[in-house]
């Protein structure tokens, strides 16, 4: 099962000025080399300076919360060789099943899905396995 969201025409956004926090404490205030801050030269409207660290609310550091997840992956089989019937199993049947396997998104922190922010010290989405048979004798 896939789900997600998509469009919305800017309607599905969130301030996540902590994303941009670059200057000043706190675990989350980096100061990457690879974002292309706005300089003289790159004049990025996405980014603000590199030592950015609040400006009393102007900024809001919106963020589009599109994502798409493979949220639930299921996958069977079953047995249906002779050797099932030699051992006395009526029937056997393998599964295996993924919950929420990866999520696609630009937005940066928790889950796009209910706008978790970098800064909210909250866990990421779940990710779990199962392994499982019925069997029949």
């Amino acid at each position: 099962m896939l789900t997600g969201t998509f469009g919305g025409g800017g309607y599905y956004q969130k301030s996540n000025k902590g994303a941009y926090l670059t200057n000043g404490s706190g675990r989350f205030n980096t100061n990457g080399i690879y974002i292309p801050w706005w300089t003289p030269e790159n004049k990025s409207n996405e980014y603000p300076a590199a030592t950015f660290n609040d400006d009393g609310g102007r900024f809001l550091g919106l963020q589009n919360r599109a994502f798409v997840r493979l949220q639930d992956v299921t996958l069977s089989y079953t047995f249906r060789e002779p050797w099932v019937q030699k051992v006395n199993i009526q029937n056997l049947k393998v599964f295996f099943t993924a919950k929420n396997l990866f999520t696609i998104t630009k937005w940066q922190g928790g889950d796009p899905e209910v706008g978790v922010t970098v800064s909210e010290n909250t866990y990421p989405v779940l990710t779990s396995f199962s392994l499982g048979a019925n069997i029949s004798f």
